[in-house]
């Protein structure tokens, strides 16, 4: 009687042991899903926000582009304005 009784609570140790380890584990998993849960997260707004900055990056070089050109006509109109004026047969010309 006294052998079965040892035997039965041994046995119920190990089976609590066990459950309770499958508690522990579970509760980490959990733990561990939270998480990945928020660190996704982070990752998928980092990469939105770094998304709207290139496009934003790229809009502003487009703008960058096209004053570069309307600069390089203003240059070149000047430059044929001066050379417009500089020659003589257009100016006042001594007597």
């Amino acid at each position: 009687m006294k052998k079965s009784l040892i035997i039965g609570v041994f046995i119920n140790i190990f089976i609590l042991q066990g459950i309770a380890e499958a508690a522990s584990i579970s509760t980490r998993v959990r733990i561990l899903e939270s998480k990945v849960y928020k660190q996704n997260k982070k990752i998928k707004q980092h990469s939105s926000s770094q998304r709207k900055l290139a496009k934003r990056v790229e809009k502003r070089l487009q703008e960058i582009d096209v004053l570069k050109v309307k600069v390089n006509k203003l240059i070149k109109k000047s430059k044929g304005k001066d050379n417009k004026l500089k020659e003589p047969s257009e100016g006042y010309s001594f007597p």
